[in-house]
């Protein structure tokens, strides 16, 4: 560098920084920031030191086995500060810890035989039926001890579908699992599990009798039921088709659902923000919109007393259902009311053939 050079940036420093006027130059050495490059091989040298130091699980074994059993929790004296856990120590830990609680949850959900839980053994030289199959007129239940409202009328329909499936006639197998095996039940048990099994018949129109005992495991019972239905299942009755029209947001689809649905004895109520409607919804975009685009048929039966059959159980009943004990019954058509779905609407007042059109009016609009 030539003394013009110096003297030009002389004059920027005093400018800049204030260093006095024409005076020599001092220069200040200033480090260079380090590179991307050199940056990572820092990281990961500090990284490799920091693993170094942590204990890995090998060593903390080995350390114990050299301690004695009175070391601390990473081999050292039982003051010693402890050492960090790595993750595999913790991964394994815990993968052993769900094992010991799966395989606890297992034990509990054995029958037991006195008090004793069935062993592999055991279980190997328990008599065994063949597997329970999903289709057919055999169902297997182990237990039927006083069940909820709702899971009574689950179970209500699974009979129905083992007497369709059987043409009128099915059996039940109580004490058995549906791999087949007689576990039994106790006599107290066996006995709620078969006043159940009445009741179920009765709810589905059907005479449940006893076939034969079985023994089961540890001492235990078990029975074969044989379930015949007894009324005679009507195919037809009066019908009344009735479409629903009217402009869009005027309250159709609010309305069929809450005169086809309910519970207890009582109708669905809506909560004013289009709750009931997405009972009779089908698609997705519908339930996101709030508008429907497509032909919703509901029905609503009618016994011969004039009761309503879809509020009768604790959960909306399917159209089989409705259809097998109703006397009358009306098919209410929902139909869309926005101009993009006239089509559709139009499709339903003339193709499904309504007897009636019923105009639903906004109130408020």
């Amino acid at each position: 560098m030539n003394n013009d050079d110096n003297d030009v940036l002389g004059s920027a420093l005093d400018l800049d920084f204030g260093i006095g006027s024409r005076g020599p130059v001092q220069w200040v050495a200033f480090a260079p920031a380090p590179e991307p490059r050199q940056k990572a091989i820092e990281r990961r040298r500090a990284d490799a030191a920091r693993a170094e130091r942590v204990i890995r699980p090998e060593r903390i074994i080995k350390h114990n086995q050299r301690a004695g059993p009175h070391a601390g929790r990473n081999g050292g004296d039982g003051g010693a500060k402890p050492q960090r856990e790595s993750k595999e120590a913790r991964r394994a830990r815990k993968l052993a810890r769900a094992t010991e609680e799966a395989e606890g949850e297992a034990a509990q959900q054995q029958p037991c035989t006195g008090g004793a839980s069935l062993t592999s053994e055991a279980v190997e030289e328990m008599p065994r039926l063949n597997a329970e199959c999903d289709t057919g007129p055999i169902e297997h239940k182990w237990r039927l001890k006083r069940p909820p409202p709702i899971r009574f009328q689950q179970l209500v329909t699974q009979l129905r579908f083992r007497l369709g499936e059987g043409a009128g006639e099915c059996f039940y197998y109580i004490g058995v699992h549906d791999d087949g095996n007689l576990v039994g039940l106790p006599e107290s048990d066996l006995a709620a599990s078969l006043e159940t099994l009445h009741a179920m018949a009765a709810e589905a129109g059907a005479k449940a009798s006893l076939v034969r005992r079985l023994a089961g495991a540890g001492g235990r019972h078990c029975a074969i039921m044989r379930l015949v239905r007894t009324t005679v299942r009507r195919l037809s009755c009066t019908d009344l088709r009735i479409a629903v029209a009217g402009s869009v947001d005027s309250g159709k689809s609010t309305l069929v659902a809450c005169l086809t649905h309910g519970a207890g004895g009582q109708p669905l109520l809506d909560n004013g923000r289009g709750s009931a409607r997405m009972a009779v919804f089908k698609h997705k975009h519908e339930i996101e919109s709030g508008r429907t685009s497509s032909l919703s048929q509901q029905l609503l039966g009618y016994a011969a007393d004039g009761s309503v059959l879809n509020y009768s159980g604790v959960a909306a009943p399917t159209p089989a259902e409705i259809t097998q004990g109703a006397s009358r019954v009306l098919s209410f058509i929902d139909l869309g009311g926005h101009e993009r779905f006239m089509k559709t609407a139009l499709y339903g007042m003339t193709g499904m053939l309504p007897a009636y059109v019923v105009v639903v009016v906004c109130g408020v609009r």
